[in-house]
């Protein structure tokens, strides 16, 4: 949506973005990012073993917001063990178990443009 609302929104902030076209929805590098003219932050937990959402993606999303006013591209580390099988779901790196308030807090510093 970000594409068609760049006068009407101040930023984007893009979170283990999917990565593979599948059943489960588009690739995010498959929409018109290059029309996306707002500040873009995209993170990712560099060990998200989801098959949907692979961390490099962000490397995809950084070269194609190429007209973004600011681009920010953020791999996090570390966490707790996922606590499921499934990882895909909220309690794995793919949600970044375990450092939820160190994303939170750099989501919030892009935001607010606290450098």
């Amino acid at each position: 949506m970000a594409v068609f609302l760049n006068n009407k929104i101040d930023g984007l902030v893009l979170t283990s973005s999917i990565s593979k076209t599948n059943n489960k929805g588009t690739s995010v590098t498959d929409l018109e990012l290059d029309k996306i003219i707002v500040p873009v932050l995209a993170i990712h937990h560099s060990q998200d073993a989801c098959k949907t959402t692979k961390p490099g993606v962000v490397k995809d999303i950084r070269r194609k917001v190429y007209n973004s006013s600011r681009i920010e591209v953020k791999l996090f580390n570390g966490g707790d063990e996922p606590m499921s099988n499934n990882l895909c779901q909220a309690r794995t790196y793919h949600g970044y178990l375990g450092i939820e308030d160190q994303v939170v807090s750099y989501i919030s510093k892009f935001i607010s443009n606290d450098k």
